[in-house]
């Protein structure tokens, strides 16, 4: 490998996917790991499940490149890189507490 940094991210929604996309784009290596099994194969053949003009054709190119890939490996994924996003559901519970449960399942 030589150029780019090694990125972790972790959750494969929205934020996780286009971050990733622009990261690999940009010309870093990029692991998009998710827990979701349907999620990380409907990606590994090339499905983009969210809607964003050119977004399909980065990430096609961005993996054919070997700039991009998708696992479900999270401790693996997390241990080659050399950063990591957390990019997981975070949604905000009564009295402006933050619930961190998106974290805590992505994390065990």
């Amino acid at each position: 490998m030589s150029g780019g940094l090694r990125i972790a991210i972790v959750g494969t929604g929205y934020v996780g996917l286009v971050s990733g996309v622009c990261l690999a784009e940009m010309g870093h290596f990029v692991t998009c790991v998710d827990q979701d099994a349907a999620r990380i194969a409907l990606l590994g053949d090339g499905i983009i499940p969210i809607h964003e003009p050119g977004l399909g054709l980065l990430a096609a190119k961005n993996r054919v490149a070997g700039r991009l890939q998708f696992s479900k490996d999270l401790a693996g994924s997390v241990a080659n890189a050399d950063v990591v996003f957390i990019a997981v559901g975070d949604s905000i519970a009564s009295w402006r507490r933050t619930c961190r449960s998106g974290l805590r399942l992505s994390c065990c």
